[in-house]
């Protein structure tokens, strides 16, 4: 089985780069022989893993997230990103932890694949 590790730099709702990154890993793990996927949010992008999110219209990474998740795909936050923007200590998407750099690296190690965005 081919490992893929998706790194994610955008926000939220800034910019399409997040929103794109979901989408190619949804659309990976609908395969008829999905990769082993694993996420990994950096910079702005850890504000996506804020629970109630309410956009008004489009899309919803909440609930992209949270189709991911419940596939048991690991979504991680970068802790230095998540502890400078204040996102540590609240209340997160179930499913979504907090994870370190060093588990990053390790993730890029046994990836057969890394794609940024």
């Amino acid at each position: 089985m081919q490992k893929i590790t998706l790194i994610a730099n955008g926000a939220a709702y800034g910019s399409e780069s997040l929103f794109n990154c979901l989408r190619l890993a949804i659309a990976l793990s609908e395969q008829q022989s999905p990769p082993a996927l694993k996420l990994f949010l950096m910079s702005d992008a850890v504000t996506a893993g804020l629970r109630q999110q309410n956009p008004a219209e489009g899309y919803n990474i909440q609930q992209m997230l949270e189709i991911l998740t419940t596939q048991n795909i690991p979504v991680r936050l970068c802790k230095t990103c998540a502890d400078g923007r204040g996102v540590s200590a609240l209340p997160l998407i179930d499913g979504i932890e907090v994870g370190t750099l060093v588990e990053l690296a390790k993730w890029v190690l046994e990836a057969d694949k890394v794609l940024t965005f």
